[in-house]
């Protein structure tokens, strides 16, 4: 998990861009998710909350604990909703649903967090009509595009990086090959796809 913990943090850094001083976006989720693929959702909970709190001490800028906050809910609901759907149905259409249903789940999460908890960083009562004209016009669009985007990259790192931990042997005695199939062709036009609306979506409210 620690490889993973370093590997969020990296990600993060990497990543990082932000529209405006309380909204940012990162890959920290997708690469969350691939290791609660690996090891478990429990395993993405603990990483997420890590990873969380290690950002906001080592580099969090100005949010404080609204920031961790919101971070801890995104990446908590994202790679937990993904990991525990994929830990039922092990095969493409888990991966597939399990990241579609965290999309879903993470942007409904989201939504709720801004009406009730983003009002108290701007020091406005909950529900503010401010915040709430957000929701639509920047709000929504920017966490559907940066859940849309986190997918994408997970679909596209999951099995490379599986491959990757197997001949480190990092795995406990598994062993697993690549091999270009049906089921990656379907992932790669998935993932791709989702990159490409995530991008548009995200070009409509720079």
């Amino acid at each position: 998990m620690a490889i993973f913990c370093a590997l969020s943090l990296v990600a993060t850094l990497a990543t990082k861009w932000a529209q405006i001083a309380f909204l940012t976006f990162d890959a920290k989720d997708a690469v969350i998710t691939v290791a609660a693929y690996i090891y478990g959702p429990t395993s993405g909970l603990v990483i997420a909350v890590l990873t969380s709190v290690i950002e906001t001490l080592s580099f969090g800028g100005d949010t404080g604990w609204y920031g961790l906050l919101m971070n801890i809910l995104s990446s908590v609901v994202f790679s937990f909703t993904a990991s525990f759907i994929y830990k039922l149905k092990r095969d493409v259409n888990g991966a597939l649903i399990g990241l579609f249903s965290a999309v879903i789940g993470t942007v409904g999460v989201m939504m709720l967090a801004n009406m009730f908890i983003t009002p108290l960083y701007f020091g406005l009562p909950v529900m503010a009509p401010y915040v709430m004209s957000l929701l639509p016009t920047l709000l929504l669009p920017f966490n559907l595009a940066k859940a849309l985007m986190n997918a994408a990259i997970a679909m596209l790192l999951y099995r490379p990086v599986l491959v990757a931990l197997s001949k480190a042997k990092l795995l406990g005695g598994r062993s697993v090959g690549f091999s270009f199939n049906k089921s990656t062709v379907i992932i790669l036009s998935v993932g791709c796809a989702a990159l490409v609306l995530a991008v548009v979506i995200m070009l409509t409210i720079i």
